[in-house]
């Protein structure tokens, strides 16, 4: 897979919302400009949980000189990060449904 059209992907995702809120702010829409700027964090957490996700899934590790005890560390604070991740995830996506932004 071309990795190029990753980049075209996360670009077209963070993009317009974030082109939207800097719009909205100069516009003085504050409360317009404040949920854009939720839909950008929510575009961002979900590209971090994604790819952490993917590396947990494909076994992604770098342990090269790391001892069995900080790699068995560091695996259970990605997972923390991944759970984390995921609750902001859905709540802000909730808030977003809730407020009616589409």
């Amino acid at each position: 897979m071309d990795l190029s059209i990753v980049g075209v992907a996360i670009a077209a995702s963070l993009a317009p919302p974030a082109v939207n809120m800097g719009l909205l702010l100069a516009q003085g829409h504050m409360e317009l400009a404040i949920k854009a700027g939720l839909i950008v964090l929510l575009n961002i957490l979900a590209i971090d949980f994604s790819c952490g996700l993917m590396f947990v899934l494909y076994g992604v590790t770098e342990t090269a000189g790391v001892s069995q005890r900080q790699t068995s560390r560091a695996k259970r604070m990605n997972f923390l990060v991944l759970v984390i991740i995921g609750g902001l995830l859905a709540v802000i996506g909730v808030f977003i449904v809730l407020q009616g932004v589409s």
